[in-house]
């Protein structure tokens, strides 16, 4: 009716994985087939109030770097390798969403079978060697509450807010046994953007995730910090951007773990970010009417994503 509209899919995908080595030959040849339904409900109860309920089943393929079988040596003994028997995971998903004037609620249960847990340990105790790697787990459990809202506090001082509760059970083998972790975590993250005088203007975004987990890893709180600043010079002078990224330098994994059956401890930093700093000067030529040109995608571009 007017006030309740619905949307049905239902989506099968099948892929065919193959993958070769100089020295071992053909390491994975897996065929995948998998039914995805989803359903959408939507309902206006006003124009202020509306919800969405919904249930959908995806699909989560593991990267190219994560199945690979290379090895990049940290130390003699420790090294990062892929995980040629690695399978996708398939999450199911029910959420319920609900928007009041711009504050938005949701509430979502997901099952994750086979979820990809990354960094997980294999330690050898007859080589002393210990190699990070990717697993699947049984399955991964998590309820999560979100609220976001804007907030301005002044004419020329707009806020955006967003806060994430977790409740997360993972479900994997370790030493051949099914194994549980639960744990509780936080997520909080904050866009703050100024109109300053003289034509200037800045942004400045804050993000936190508190300690959580990945398959038997738990990971360490992790915070970061990053401002920007513009100046637009007149009409047709274009505009000038600076940018520091990592302010606090502080975007860094800090992950442990503990195996008493292999007496077996594990700690480690993963730092994948620095403080960066960038100056940027943009002006736009031509007529601003001229409609821009369409923006093309190609199916490579989504394997170059997964890459990663």
């Amino acid at each position: 009716d007017a006030k309740t509209s619905a949307i049905i899919g239902f989506r099968y995908e099948y892929s065919d994985s193959k993958l070769d080595t100089e020295t071992e030959g053909r390491v994975v040849d897996r065929q995948f087939g998998q039914f995805f339904p989803s359903v959408f409900l939507s309902h206006k109860f006003s124009d202020q109030l509306g919800s969405n309920l919904s249930y959908s089943r995806r699909i989560t393929r593991p990267t190219f770097r994560e199945m690979a079988p290379f090895v990049y040596f940290l130390d003699p003994n420790t090294f990062f390798s892929g995980n040629t028997a690695l399978q996708p995971a398939l999450p199911d998903a029910v959420k319920l969403d609900l928007n009041y004037k711009s504050i938005f609620f949701s509430v979502e249960y997901a099952v994750q079978d086979s979820a990809i847990a990354r960094f997980q340990q294999r330690f050898d105790p007859v080589t002393q060697r210990l190699v990070l790697a990717s697993e699947n787990l049984k399955n991964t459990k998590t309820l999560s509450f979100t609220i976001g809202f804007p907030l301005q506090i002044t004419d020329w001082w707009n806020m955006r807010t967003n806060a994430i509760y977790y409740r997360q059970e993972n479900n994997g083998y370790l030493d051949n046994q099914l194994t549980q972790i639960k744990q509780n975590y936080f997520q909080f993250n904050t866009n703050q953007s100024f109109k300053l005088p003289m034509g200037l203007g800045a942004e400045l975004s804050f993000f936190y995730i508190g300690p959580r987990l990945s398959g038997t890893l738990r990971f360490g709180e992790m915070y970061g910090l990053n401002l920007g600043i513009q100046k637009k010079l007149g009409n047709k002078g274009g505009t000038l951007r600076l940018n520091v990224r990592d302010v606090l330098n502080s975007v860094m994994l800090t992950g442990s773990a503990d195996v008493p059956s292999q007496i077996f401890a594990f700690y480690g930093d993963f730092d994948f970010s620095q403080r960066t700093f960038s100056l940027t000067y943009s002006r736009s030529f031509g007529n601003n009417k001229v409609k821009a040109a369409r923006k093309r995608q190609v199916g490579a571009a989504e394997e170059q994503r997964r890459a990663n």
